[in-house]
């Protein structure tokens, strides 16, 4: 089955998400344990919120998830100079 996209489209919705990952890394580096996340702005109106995964979250998976959304979006412009 072939699906057709649209990579402008695409390669812009990546950018955005790469910005955003940005931000919170950015904001995230005043945090050194999940204590202080608790103490961040981010966190200050949800009590339920689980700081540890949230810690867990911003320190070990947006930076990977961040890599990987740059290499689909260097193989999206490298593959779009192709064609």
């Amino acid at each position: 089955m072939l699906f057709m996209y649209d990579k402008e489209l695409i390669i812009e919705i990546l950018k955005n998400i790469t910005w955003s990952l940005e931000q919170i890394i950015k904001r995230f580096q005043i945090i050194k344990s999940s204590d202080d996340f608790l103490k961040d702005d981010i966190t200050h109106h949800y009590f339920d919120i689980d700081a540890d995964t949230v810690h867990v979250v911003c320190s070990e998976h947006i930076p990977d998830m961040k890599k990987v959304i740059k290499k689909i979006l260097d193989d999206l412009e490298n593959e779009e100079k192709v064609d």
